[in-house]
C-alpha cells in the first residue's frame, strides 16, 4: 500500500512548534480502561489520560464491581471520564468489548488500569493516522516501567504480518505485541468482528492475529505507552493458563503458517543458547541466523523535517 504522508507539516514561531491541522484535530480517540480491584494504580492510569496535550479524547472506564475503593477514585475524575460503568462482568475482555460498543471515536485502544500513556501519546497517534490514512494499526516502541519510572526501552523492530498470522509472537516465542502501545482504526476493529470474550487471558493475542489477516502492524519509533511491572500483573500471575489459551488458539492457525512460526521460534532459542554467549560467532552468523527474510513496516521519525518516514527493515530474532 502507498504509505506516503497525507500532507505537509506547518509550523509557527521561532521554535518551530507544529500546528495541528484540521484533520489531526478531528481524529477522535476512544480509550477503554478495564478495572477490577485495581485501585492501587488506577488513579495514575486515569491521570495519564487526563494529562494528554491532545483534546479530542474519550475515556471510558469499565469496572467489574470493585470493592477496593476504585469507584471513589473514578468519581474524583468524573468530569474528565466520558463514561463510567461499574457492574459485574465476565472478565477483562468482556469489559473491553462492552466499552468499545459505547465508544464514538475513530481510533480505538485500551489501557489497563496498571499501565500508562505519556502526555504526548494521543497527539502523536492522531498525527500518524491523519498523515497516513492508509495505516490501520500501529504500535509504539516497547517500554517497561517499574516503580512509576521508565526502566527499559526496546529497539525498534518490525512485526511482519505473516509472522503475526503464524502466531509466533507470544512470551515463550518471539515476544509480545504490546497492547498498551497499540492503536487501531475503528473500521478495522469492526471489520474483524471485535474482540472475542472466549479467551479470558489471551484475548489480545487472538485479536492481533485477526488484525494481521486484514492489515500490517506498523511499528513506530514513538514512545506511546508503558507496561508497568508490578509483580501482580494478571498475565504473569496466570502465565500457565495464558499459555494454554495461546496453544489452543495456535491450533486453529493453518498448519503451513504455524510451522513457519515454530521454525522462527526454534532458531531464536538456538541462537540464544549457543551463539549469544560467544561474541566472536555473532558477526559471521548474524546474516543467516538472526536476521530473517521477513520484513515489516516501520515509521521512523525524521526530526529535522518533522515527519515520519516509512521503512521496511528485516525482522531480527536477536
Amino acid at each position: 500500500m502507498d504509505l506516503r504522508p497525507n500532507e505537509e507539516r506547518r509550523f509557527e514561531g521561532s521554535n518551530r512548534q507544529p500546528v495541528l491541522t484540521t484533520s489531526e484535530r478531528s481524529v477522535r480517540i476512544s480509550i477503554v480502561t478495564p478495572n477490577f480491584n485495581g485501585a492501587e494504580l488506577l488513579e495514575r492510569a486515569i491521570q495519564s489520560v487526563i494529562s494528554q496535550d491532545y483534546g479530542n479524547v474519550e475515556h471510558i472506564v469499565m469496572d467489574g464491581g470493585s470493592t477496593d475503593g476504585s469507584h471513589q477514585i473514578v468519581e474524583r475524575y468524573r468530569e474528565q471520564v466520558a463514561r463510567f460503568v461499574s457492574e459485574k462482568d465476565n472478565g477483562q475482555y468482556d469489559a473491553i468489548a462492552k466499552g468499545f460498543t459505547m465508544a464514538t471515536g475513530d481510533i480505538f485502544c485500551w489501557l489497563n488500569s496498571d499501565d500508562i500513556y505519556f502526555p504526548w501519546t494521543m497527539r502523536v497517534v492522531a498525527r500518524i493516522f491523519s498523515d497516513y490514512p492508509q495505516i490501520e494499526w500501529i504500535m509504539g516502541v516497547r517500554c517497561e516501567l517499574r516503580d512509576g519510572a521508565v526502566q527499559g526501552i526496546s529497539s525498534v523492530n518490525p512485526f511482519p504480518r505473516d509472522v503475526i498470522r503464524s502466531g509466533a509472537f507470544y512470551p515463550r516465542g518471539l515476544g509480545c505485541i504490546m497492547q498498551e502501545a497499540c492503536f487501531w482504526r475503528r473500521s478495522l476493529y469492526e471489520r474483524v468482528g471485535g474482540i472475542s470474550v472466549n479467551w479470558p487471558f489471551a484475548g489480545d493475542y487472538e485479536l492481533w492475529i485477526r488484525f494481521a489477516e486484514q492489515t500490517d502492524l506498523v511499528v513506530t519509533s514513538a514512545l506511546l505507552g508503558g507496561f508497568n511491572y508490578t509483580g501482580k500483573n494478571r498475565s504473569m500471575l496466570n502465565v500457565e493458563t495464558w499459555q494454554q489459551e495461546v496453544d489452543a488458539i495456535r491450533k486453529r492457525i493453518p498448519a503451513p503458517l504455524r510451522v513457519m512460526g515454530d521454525r522462527l521460534v526454534q532458531r531464536k532459542f538456538f541462537a540464544q543458547k549457543f551463539l549469544f554467549g560467544k561474541p566472536r560467532l555473532r558477526r559471521c552468523l548474524q546474516s543467516w541466523l538472526c536476521l530473517t527474510m521477513h520484513r515489516g513496516p516501520v515509521l521512523g521519525y525524521d526530526a529535522p523535517a518533522d515527519r515520519y518516514v516509512l521503512h521496511r527493515p528485516q525482522f531480527s530474532l536477536a
